[in-house]
């Protein structure tokens, strides 16, 4: 596999600012993956997951040295304003009235150093929609 060309820093045509965020990008791309080997795991037979359990243990432990961090949204409470893109919204009637949460996340959130470089897609469940709650705008039609 061959990573780069060139034989010193800047030397592969990626300099400046571009090439840090392509950096950046690149490292958070490989959480993701990360995260997804994680979560394929227990399909795995035994004896594959403990040959991938140990790349994926190496692979998660230098992230986590080099300060990025990977936020699965499942489970979480949905709060407006919250950073991340919603891909769906379904409906769930065993949550409580009024709650939104995110029931799948889709790929995780990353950060670097505590800085948010890939916002997390997730699907969000609530009890109802808008019409099971009245009219198709939300409004009762009485």
């Amino acid at each position: 596999m061959t990573l780069g060309t060139g034989s010193g820093p800047g030397s592969a045509g990626v300099r400046g600012m571009e090439g840090m965020a392509m950096v950046v990008t690149a490292i958070a791309q490989v959480a993701i993956e990360a995260w997804r080997l994680e979560r394929l795991m227990p399909r795995l037979c035994e004896d594959d997951q403990t040959r991938v359990r140990a790349v994926s243990d190496r692979v998660s432990g230098w992230l986590s040295q080099a300060g990025v961090v990977i936020e699965d949204l499942t489970g979480r409470e949905y709060m407006e304003g919250m950073i991340l893109e919603i891909v769906t919204t379904e409906v769930h009637p065993d949550l409580p009235p009024d709650t939104i949460r995110v029931v799948e996340t889709v790929k995780p959130a990353v950060y670097i150093a505590g800085q948010l470089v890939l916002r997390g897609q997730v699907v969000l469940g609530q009890r109802s929609n808008a019409t099971e709650r009245g009219g198709s705008d939300g409004t009762d039609d009485n």
